[in-house]
């Protein structure tokens, strides 16, 4: 039996199994012989384990990942220094500033600003403490904070 060509039912009834256990472990070293990184097949574990305990089993898989707190996708990323940051603050169009500018000084994370559509996210009105100066005019409608 291979990991990928079962069902979740049946990962129930064989997860105590000696064939199941050496099929995930195999299952688990040709993911690493791949080149996948130890964090994404580290997930395939914590799946399992997350599975059978939501179905009250207690299962013990006694397969080390190599790399399992590696992240090779950011490994090479850093922060913007100022002079960067200045740059991109300069040729970002207006909302796109506003953006930046949000993750950049307050730590907030891109999720937080809009969903994947761009509909829904934070806005001004969220923002309590914001306060907009009264010679502040735009072509729009000012927010309810702002008004």
């Amino acid at each position: 039996m291979t990991l990928t060509e079962t069902s979740p039912k049946k990962t129930l009834t064989e997860a105590r199994s000696k064939r199941f256990l050496d099929g995930f472990t195999d299952f688990i070293r040709r993911m690493e012989k791949e080149g996948k990184a130890g964090s994404y097949v580290e997930r395939f574990k914590k799946v399992v384990l997350s599975w059978t305990a939501y179905n009250n089993l207690q299962v013990k898989l006694k397969v080390n990942v190599k790399g399992s707190s590696d992240t090779p996708t950011i490994a090479n990323e850093r922060i913007p220094g100022k002079d960067e940051l200045s740059r991109i603050l300069r040729m970002a169009s207006p909302g796109r500033r506003v953006s930046v500018a949000m993750i950049a000084f307050s730590g907030l994370r891109p999720e937080s600003l809009r969903d994947y559509l761009g509909t829904d996210g934070i806005r001004l009105e969220d923002l309590i403490e914001a306060r907009c100066p009264q010679e502040a005019s735009s072509s729009r409608r000012p927010p309810p904070s702002c008004s």
